[in-house]
């Protein structure tokens, strides 16, 4: 039997860039500023930049722009959550202030060009390898540009230490690609086994709590409380082996009827909790009655048993329900949809 896969809509909502809060981001705020204190450290030290392009009071005036820029863009991390066209533009910031420090790079053999490698290893273990592979070509491309541009407008040229240095640094790059492909899928494996449940293939309880409440600060929802009838008698009767394939099976279910943007996860032993973006009480009715149907005809895989399932409802109003609350209501629910079975028709299996 074949697990059941998220949607797409889904799946993007589980991606690690929407866990990424403030906490993790100002690491890297904090970083780029402190790159700027070590480099005017850098140029002190070395008393003066290469001239020629820039004067050193408009190369200081440059990273206090971008100093500025990069706070900036960090604050509106902060307010509307990590976006790829907020982490490609902070890239480029930080290309373009790495030629410059190169450029005027008072040594002939240019250091500072390996400092790229920092920004660009951070960046691919951040991002992905495909935000790696974007700022490597860039970075190689201003390499060169920024070689030739020191060369011709500065005293330093373009030395022989200076293209060991740069012809290093592009190696370097080589490998990395390399290191951060492996360690990005191994995080992204690891990521997935933390938040996918083993047997059913939908989210971990501690998973549905963390985005549940977060979607429930943004609007009406709808939870859904599932609750597995008989499943012991699979488990005595066919065994745990069996047990798993039912799991399985009821998951397969509850993604094949849950809308975009839902988010299911097995809550417990035989226990299934569906948050669903819409609260319309017609919807939710047949969704109830879709969900009851289609588990109850899994019988036919384990005809000895008499599994159905207790579904219970609850929906939150516009000003919001916390996730325990509308879990109490739907457990509440769910206990009484399964007495009143109980009470309307004996046991299918002892009929």
């Amino acid at each position: 039997m074949n697990r059941p896969q998220f949607s797409a809509a889904r799946e993007a909502g589980l991606r690690s860039d929407g866990d990424i809060d403030w906490r993790k981001i100002k690491a890297p705020f904090y970083m780029r500023q402190f790159y700027i204190v070590l480099y005017l450290g850098y140029i002190s030290y070395a008393g003066g930049i290469a001239e020629g392009l820039l004067s050193l009071p408009m190369l200081l005036g440059g990273l206090l722009l971008y100093s500025v820029a990069t706070a900036q863009l960090f604050l509106r991390l902060r307010r509307q959550g990590l976006r790829p066209d907020i982490t490609r533009r902070a890239m480029r910031q930080d290309l373009f202030m790495l030629a410059l420090g190169y450029i005027h790079d008072p040594y002939s053999s240019a250091p500072t060009v390996v400092a790229g490698l920092v920004i660009l290893l951070g960046n691919g273990l951040r991002h992905g390898p495909e935000y790696f592979r974007e700022s490597a070509v860039a970075y190689i491309i201003i390499i060169v540009l920024a070689g030739w541009l020191r060369s011709r407008f500065t005293p330093l040229g373009f030395p022989v230490d200076a293209a060991a240095v740069a012809l290093f640094t592009i190696i370097c790059i080589g490998y990395g690609q390399f290191l951060v492909s492996r360690l990005w899928q191994s995080r992204q494996s690891m990521l997935r086994i933390s938040r996918v449940d083993d047997v059913s293939g939908l989210l971990t309880r501690r998973t549905f709590r963390s985005h549940a409440s977060e979607q429930l600060e943004t609007g009406a929802r709808a939870l859904l409380y599932l609750d597995l009838d008989h499943f012991k008698q699979i488990n005595d009767l066919y065994g745990h082996s069996a047990g798993d394939a039912a799991l399985l099976a009821v998951a397969g279910v509850i993604e094949k009827h849950a809308p975009p943007g839902a988010l299911s996860s097995r809550y417990g032993g035989d226990e299934f909790v569906v948050l669903l973006p819409s609260a319309d009480p017609e919807q939710l009715r047949s969704l109830q009655q879709a969900l009851q149907t289609d588990i109850q005809a899994l019988r036919s895989e384990w005809p000895k048993t008499a599994l159905d399932v207790s579904i219970g409802l609850a929906r939150s109003c516009a000003e919001g329900h916390s996730l325990d609350e509308l879990l109490d209501q739907a457990d509440h629910a769910m206990y009484q949809h399964k007495h009143s079975k109980h009470l309307a028709a004996p046991d299918p299996a002892l009929q």
